[in-house]
């Protein structure tokens, strides 16, 4: 009986001691160290995220730096130290379209144009509609003599992304082809993209004299004359729309026309051997 209370007294006080909540200093102490340590991760992952952007930034100055000092030495014509440098602000900044763009063209002054369009094909799989990636890959087709391909490159140039100034671009592109058309003696293609420039307004006069020019060698004389009148009735001494003229009259076999638009032109300029 005896060892029967003992055993129940022993059971009871142990049970009593297992359900004893703990102390609340303890449990106080226990959350003030898990607060404590969770601060200290929030601080760390703070300082981090703050580092990692100020690394970030430091390495975009560092690329704008050395595509600034490319460039430079691009238009100093050292297109070997240029191509160091754009090739170093690439390799930082991966994405940035103008490091891109000054490396094709570094490259390409440097005789490394098959380096240049390794660069120009990657730009392009990532903005495919970029106007000035377009037109380089169009000019190293057109200097290679692969003209069929050149013609599309200047298609995507003229119907690309430019942003700012994107008018005088895209004119800029479509003379270079015209050019291109006129030397390959493609008067019907050369003609269908003279077509979209004579409608565009505000053409300064050197345009549109040159536009009544480039007509009349497509083939259209009597366009390329109308242009070249209306120029003659602004200014009466405009000596090469009389040339114009006179090169519009003989395309059109009318030969004492063009002898006399050609005598009125060497009026006007008299020292002008052309």
């Amino acid at each position: 009986m005896t060892t029967n209370r003992r055993y129940s007294s022993t059971t009871v006080s142990t049970r009593h001691s297992r359900s004893t909540p703990l102390p609340a200093a303890s449990v106080g102490t226990f959350a003030s160290t898990i607060g404590m340590a969770l601060v200290a991760i929030a601080i760390m992952l703070v300082v981090d995220t703050l580092l990692a952007k100020l690394d970030k930034r430091e390495s975009r100055a560092f690329a704008e730096q050395l595509y600034d000092e490319g460039t430079a030495l691009l238009a100093q014509h050292r297109p070997d130290e240029a191509s160091d440098r754009l090739e170093s602000a690439v390799a930082i900044d991966r994405l940035n379209d103008r490091y891109a763009l000054g490396l094709a063209q570094a490259l390409v002054s440097n005789n490394r144009s098959d380096e240049a369009e390794h660069v120009l094909r990657i730009l392009l799989d990532r903005t495919e509609t970029n106007g000035a990636a377009n037109l380089a890959l169009a000019r190293i087709q057109r200097d290679r003599g692969r003209v069929s391909t050149a013609i599309s490159f200047y298609h995507r140039a003229i119907f690309g992304d430019w942003g700012a100034d994107s008018l005088a671009r895209r004119l800029e592109s479509r003379l270079e082809l015209v050019s291109l058309l006129h030397a390959r003696n493609q008067r019907e293609a050369m003609l269908a993209e003279l077509l979209p420039i004579e409608v565009m307004s505000g053409a300064s006069d050197s345009l549109r004299r040159m536009l009544g020019r480039l007509f009349v060698e497509a083939g259209a004389p009597e366009r390329g004359a109308a242009i070249l009148r209306e120029l003659l009735r602004d200014d009466a001494r405009d000596a090469d729309s009389y040339a114009g003229l006179g090169d519009a009259a003989l395309a059109l076999g009318n030969f004492r026309t063009a002898r006399a638009d050609f005598a009125t032109a060497l009026r006007i300029r008299p020292g002008d051997s052309a």
